[in-house]
């Protein structure tokens, strides 16, 4: 009996026991709170969330010699701690675990740095896009880029009109959710309409998670993109790396089969374009070619995300990063997902604080 309830049971502290876990097996025991640096001026701020991933923050700055502590913005006595917080930036990776503390890492971020007046990285504005792909959708609307049309529906009378008159199949999305685990295919206005009913009834969940929070009050819609692939373009400073992510079953997306790919050059030029519309310097951009007419650049933004994993893959010849060079790209070959890319980051962070930006290349090599 018990091990058929362990599922539903305290998932949440389950999950995060295992992140942890996970975390201190790539640090190589228990992660420190401080690190001493090996003669680097600057002294970084790793901000902790609960699902550990602040490790590859703490990898790096291990890694580049960069003295750090860790701050804890979810402990009751945040605030007084930072007048004693003596740092140049904050690191941060928000936990993404439960709505409550997403919302409260992003407004004590952007408090922290209106506070101290010192960057984070990634940036306030560009956190607030993490694990949303409502706010996601949000932005892309204000902003004119190019996507797949989205609807986004707080009335459920409004929802079942536009169940009613769609085209199928059609895409269902949570607001959050990773590696597809909340994008589900619509084959007809029957499983459009349950969807709906669930949505302002007991709530949508993920697929892959027995966690208890669910969506309700709202539901997003999406125009299904055909597609063979998906196209993840990394921006960090003004550098970009390239991934591919094949379709297998339904989506590309969570499929697991990915590689190191060359992106045509008018791929980099859609990406680099985007992301200074919003002023970001650390956005992934996940991103379809677009199969059905709607895009100028011949390109649609499916989803934007500060922060990525950075599954290991075999090497091959397109692993590297691309830089702007006149016109044109320059690409230089080499490992630059170490850590989740936080090793990218913070080399390019302190060519910022150095005033040497945007070649990294020096601190990487350190």
């Amino acid at each position: 009996m018990k091990s058929l309830l362990r599922p539903y049971i305290a998932t949440i502290d389950r999950r995060l026991a295992q992140c942890r876990l996970y975390s201190e097996a790539l640090y190589g025991g228990a992660i420190p709170d401080e690190g001493v640096g090996r003669g680097v001026q600057y002294r970084m701020c790793i901000v902790k969330d609960r699902a550990y991933f602040y490790v590859y923050n703490v990898l790096a700055c291990r890694d580049l010699g960069v003295p750090y502590e860790t701050l804890d913005l979810l402990a009751d006595d945040w605030a007084e701690r930072i007048g004693a917080i003596g740092c140049s930036a904050f690191l941060v990776w928000p936990t993404f675990f439960l709505s409550g503390l997403r919302s409260a890492t992003e407004d004590r971020i952007s408090l922290l740095t209106q506070i101290t007046g010192k960057p984070s990285v990634p940036a306030a504005h560009e956190i607030w896009l993490q694990y949303s792909k409502r706010r996601t959708h949000d932005w892309l609307d204000a902003k004119c880029v190019p996507h797949a049309p989205t609807h986004v529906f707080f009335d459920r009378a409004a929802a079942l009109r536009f169940c009613a008159s769609s085209s199928y199949p059609l895409i269902c999305k949570t607001d959050s959710g990773a590696a597809s685990s909340g994008v589900f295919v619509l084959r007809n206005k029957r499983a459009a309409r349950r969807v709906v009913h669930r949505a302002f009834g007991r709530g949508l969940g993920l697929r892959t998670t027995r966690t208890p929070e669910k969506q309700q009050g709202y539901v997003i819609f999406q125009t299904y993109i055909s597609h063979s692939c998906e196209w993840r373009v990394v921006r960090v400073g003004d550098d970009y790396l390239c991934r591919r992510k094949r379709k297998v079953g339904e989506f590309a997306s969570g499929s697991g089969e990915i590689e190191y790919a060359v992106p045509p050059s008018r791929l980099l030029d859609f990406v680099e374009e985007v992301t200074d519309i919003g002023g970001f310097r650390c956005m992934a951009v996940d991103v379809f070619e677009d199969s059905i007419g709607i895009s100028e650049k011949g390109y649609l933004v499916n989803e934007l995300q500060c922060l990525v994993g950075a599954k290991i893959l075999p090497p091959n010849d397109a692993m590297g990063r691309w830089s702007r060079e006149g016109k044109g790209w320059r690409f230089e070959k080499g490992d630059f997902y170490r850590n989740a890319c936080a090793n990218l980051r913070l080399a390019w962070l302190l060519a910022r604080l150095r005033g040497t930006e945007p070649n990294p290349s020096e601190e990487l090599q350190r």
